[in-house]
């Protein structure tokens, strides 16, 4: 064997084990993508084509092997599998570019007629016969070149494949025309050529006209293989990226819903559907009501632009207060809930406390006066089999036993600190003391 045979039977082997390597990773994808659009015909198109020729290019590895070895032994199936590989990879690759170019149903006919073809001639190439593709299954040397024993059909069968051959090179050009000026459209183009050209030649070898010593048309469905596959990477990451920008969208809309637009906290539907979640799963939470004093006093006599200012402040310095694990949300007019996971009420008056050192100071400018904000706070705790709601009605009533002993008790000193607690476990429980 020459330095020459063992180069082009090596590229013939990398030529056949990319095709089929490239069948089993479009296949996977479209095992695990599974939806039924244009992606996933792209995937089995190019599963088919590839298998296809690397079917083809397996065979014609073992026949030139045989040759070279002096074991025939296999030949007369290799040829076999080469002639049906070879007549099926003609109306696969024609399928792929239609996809590939949105022209389906366009090509519709042409795919259907030369498909219908393609399997016929391919069965015929599996029953030797006078009228088949393959007379027999006899095998004979010419010229250094393997050949079997045609058929009848013999030259209808190149006919199909070349027309299928040039119908795919118009396809390809046809594109590449539209989309002058993408290189990798160009190089898809050239390939197609290639696909064209190095084919013939061998097709040649089949009628006994031998320009290259060994078979070279493996070269051209490498490098076609290789640019289809760039161009499904392309489409691939088109996709990834429309996905990824189709995900951000709907997580700033969703982000959107559930956010209050003034305050940028969470808004009540959404703090409805954490705490149902929560109740649902089972978990001990600690619920803080906040409501702001003598706000409607401040709307009425400053404006509704002072009293954004305000509830705008005030959701600062909550959202400063909480730990990481914590959720606040504007439950409506100027009540603030905070939700606050596993925790009990050590927890939760720490808590109150980061809340009224975060509140304390706060307040506004208006004009040359300055408007001290206060605010009144109840609490009730969520047990593992309680009701967040009797435990929301808990702090609820909590915060206006705060109310009706004067208000502003969280702004005052440490020995002032008031706050109704709660206790919410299942049933409702009596109110316990804070700790002073």
């Amino acid at each position: 064997m020459t330095l020459t045979t063992a180069l082009f039977l090596g590229g013939i082997f990398a030529a056949a084990t990319l095709s089929l390597l490239g069948a089993l990773a479009a296949g996977g994808f479209a095992l695990a993508y599974r939806q039924p659009d244009r992606h996933l015909g792209l995937a089995l198109c190019f599963a088919a084509a590839s298998l296809a020729s690397g079917g083809y290019l397996f065979a014609t590895l073992i026949i030139r092997l045989s040759h070279h070895i002096d074991d025939l032994t296999w030949v007369p199936a290799a040829y076999q599998l080469a002639l049906v590989s070879a007549v099926l990879a003609g109306p696969a690759y024609i399928l792929l570019h239609a996809v590939f170019a949105h022209d389906v149903q366009r090509q519709q006919r042409t795919l259907q007629l030369l498909t219908a073809a393609a399997l016929l001639l391919a069965v015929m190439s599996l029953v030797p016969g006078e009228w088949s593709v393959l007379e027999n299954r006899e095998i004979r040397v010419v010229d250094n070149n393997v050949l079997p024993h045609y058929g009848a059909a013999r030259d209808v069968y190149l006919a199909v494949i070349l027309t299928a051959m040039l119908f795919l090179a118009r396809q390809v050009l046809t594109v590449c025309r539209q989309r002058r000026g993408h290189w990798p459209w160009l190089l898809h183009g050239a390939t197609g050529l290639l696909l064209v050209i190095l084919p013939a030649v061998d097709a040649l070898r089949e009628l006994e006209v031998v320009i290259f010593p060994e078979p070279v048309a493996w070269l051209g469905f490498a490098l076609f293989n290789v640019s289809s596959l760039a161009l499904l990477g392309a489409d691939y990451r088109r996709l990834l990226e429309e996905r990824r920008n189709q995900a951000l969208r709907l997580r700033e809309l969703d982000q959107a819903a559930s956010r209050d637009a003034l305050t940028g906290l969470h808004n009540r539907r959404a703090m409805e559907r954490t705490l149902d979640e929560r109740q649902a799963a089972g978990l001990a939470s600690a619920l803080v009501l906040i409501d702001l004093d003598d706000f409607k006093a401040v709307n009425d006599r400053h404006g509704h632009a002072v009293g954004d200012r305000m509830l705008q402040a005030v959701a600062d310095a909550i959202a400063a207060a909480l730990r990481r694990s914590d959720s606040a949300a504007r439950w409506g007019g100027d009540e603030f809930l905070v939700c606050l996971p596993e925790a009990d009420a050590d927890d939760a008056y720490e808590v109150l406390r980061r809340l009224r050192g975060a509140l304390q100071p706060l307040q506004l400018t208006v004009g040359e006066r300055r408007l001290q904000l206060t605010a009144s706070i109840g609490l009730a705790t969520v047990g593992e089999s309680g009701d967040w709601r009797d435990a929301f009605d808990a702090a609820d009533r909590a915060l206006y036993r705060v109310k009706d002993e004067g208000k502003a008790a969280l702004v005052t000193a440490d020995e002032a600190l008031a706050f109704g607690a709660a206790a919410v476990s299942g049933t409702s429980g009596p109110p316990s003391a804070p700790p002073r």
